[in-house]
């Protein structure tokens, strides 16, 4: 197979397949580097993406011209809910031949809105094991204490933020770390809330945000600078790279075991967080029925933070552990195989001439 990339995604072109991420950000170059290492050649385009997330396969199409391609299009896949939205999926389904879901998650999620199965697989995300490793050099981080929490800020950071302000004071030696852009909304909100809530708060404890554009070489010492690597989305995700990534650092985690995250968290590897299924809110998008997501329970949450802090011969087994199950399932390299097979496997079921063939199945 050819391999074909375009700013913010990627693709598999030549005489069988034409295979295009819809999303994935920075994880492409990892991937473009790990095709190129089991032996696939990498075409680079500038081709820019399409803005909008609900129409984005149909302005893809256009963009890239691919109703003149006379192979199968097959689009990689980011989603964080365990519903599609009806306009993205209607999208897909005219302007794809098959597809590949970042996890089963979403792999699910787009079978369950009526994509056939046989068309679909999973293309997971990877880390770099050159890049991130344990034992690094530490990351100048403006703090005193010495235990520290880190995650990145999110439009659900009111959850961790408020669980640690609740559960922790000054006088405890701990304190978590936030990091985004400065100009990025999520640390605007982050930044904005931490106030509100240390306010209310006598003797706080300790929030320090980093607004430092950082390299993979140091993010990947700031992992290891880190005790604890908290998911920056304790409701729902398409995979958590960060977290992966934190895991090949050897340095402990805490998420939920829903959603992307249970292709490779487990109670051996991670500290887990109780949560049960409700209703989302305020999710854009149209929706055949209303979507769910995990709900942490706050009080379990504070304690497993209080307790990780207690607990250093635990963080150090899971973490141990969390290390040996990513280099042995999800280096990129590994990914870039099972994307390859993943097609191979849609390809067998896909007709001689398809052009579009699996939504014929949809309709």
């Amino acid at each position: 197979m050819k391999i074909y990339f375009s700013s913010n995604s990627f693709g598999l072109t030549g005489a069988n397949v034409n295979l295009f991420e819809a999303e994935g950000g920075g994880a492409g170059d990892w991937l473009v580097s790990a095709l190129r290492r089991i032996g696939h050649s990498v075409d680079v385009s500038e081709q820019p993406g399409p803005r909008s997330r609900y129409d984005f396969f149909t302005q893809f199409s256009s963009k890239c011209n691919l109703r003149s391609l006379k192979t199968p299009v097959i689009p990689v896949i980011c989603w964080e809910w365990p519903i599609v939205d009806h306009r993205r999926f209607l999208s897909l389904r005219h302007h794809s031949d098959g597809f590949l879901g970042i996890s089963n998650f979403v792999r699910n999620a787009y079978v369950k809105a009526g994509y056939p199965e046989k068309f679909s697989g999973v293309c997971p995300l990877g880390v770099e094991p050159e890049v991130f490793k344990p034992n690094l050099p530490k990351f100048n981080l403006s703090t005193d204490r010495s235990f520290k929490f880190f995650s990145f800020c999110h439009d659900q950071s009111e959850i961790l933020l408020s669980a640690f302000i609740e559960e922790f004071d000054r006088s405890d030696n701990v304190c978590l770390v936030m990091k985004e852009r400065r100009n990025h909304p999520f640390f605007q909100n982050a930044v904005s809330l931490s106030k509100e809530l240390l306010k209310a708060k006598k003797d706080p404890p300790e929030i320090l945000f980093c607004d430092k554009n950082l390299s993979n070489n140091q993010l990947a010492q700031l992992y290891c600078s880190v005790d604890c690597v908290v998911a920056k989305s304790l409701r729902s995700t398409g995979w958590g790279l960060m977290l992966t990534e934190a895991m090949a650092c050897k340095t402990p985690i805490v998420t939920v075991n829903y959603s992307g995250y249970s292709d490779f968290v487990n109670p051996d590897n991670a500290f887990l967080v109780n949560y049960k299924l409700v209703e989302a809110d305020h999710l854009p998008g149209k929706f055949k029925e209303p979507p769910y997501w995990a709900e942490p329970d706050n009080a379990h949450l504070k304690n497993l933070l209080r307790y990780i802090v207690n607990n250093p011969e635990e963080r150090e087994k899971k973490a141990g552990r969390a290390y040996e199950d990513v280099l042995n399932k999800f280096t990129w390299e590994i990914s870039a195989r099972k994307m390859i097979e993943s097609v191979e496997q849609i390809l067998e079921s896909i007709p001689i001439q398809p052009l579009r063939i699996a939504r014929r199945y949809i309709l």
